[in-house]
């Protein structure tokens, strides 16, 4: 199996690499669609896989990854488990701005097999956003697509004056306490 990280390859004239990973069924391939459907100024590539680490073959082909989308089911015990074990192979530097979680059905407590508390924690341990996902319906799908392509832009360098560790550092908030 082979490791990449964020900076083992040079990145390609305009173009921007997402890498969506999870299980087979879950909608994937349709955001994927939806993802390559929207207009760009550059040249934009989607990847698919179920699990990480990708494959040692073809690893000298494979394009710079800018972008690593985990998605999950919350109503499927076998996405959550597959997607904690794949979060363990990503290199950390991906997890300074150039990774997210994408959690279908979390809104719909009835069918959760884990607690929504256990999937929060897993992005606050790779401290990554977390997006909730509808990707059955057109429309939601369409605007997750956006909000993906958004992050991209950003860990690829095309929003100019704003990188992936601007974002990492204020979107905490900080208290500062007045010493009397």
């Amino acid at each position: 199996m082979a490791e990449f990280s964020s900076y083992s390859k040079l990145p390609e004239l305009n173009t921007a690499t997402i890498l969506l990973v999870g299980g087979q069924g879950i909608g994937q391939h349709k955001l994927a669609e939806a993802l390559l459907e929207l207009n760009t100024l550059y040249s934009l590539q989607v990847r698919t896989t179920t699990h990480l680490p990708l494959p040692a073959e073809n690893s000298e082909s494979r394009p710079k990854i800018d972008f690593v989308v985990f998605i999950l089911d919350a109503s499927n015990n076998l996405s959550i488990s597959k997607t904690v074990a794949s979060a363990k192979e990503l290199d950390v530097s991906y997890y300074l701005g150039k990774a997210c979680f994408v959690v279908l059905n979390a809104t719909s407590d009835s069918l959760h097999c884990a607690d929504m508390s256990d999937i929060t924690g897993l992005c606050d341990a790779y401290d990554s956003p977390m997006l909730c996902a509808n990707l059955k319906d057109e429309s939601p799908r369409k605007c997750l697509a956006r909000k993906l392509l958004c992050l991209t832009e950003v860990s690829s360098g095309f929003k100019h004056g704003v990188s992936p560790m601007l974002i990492q550092a204020t979107k905490h908030t900080y208290e500062f306490m007045e010493t009397l």
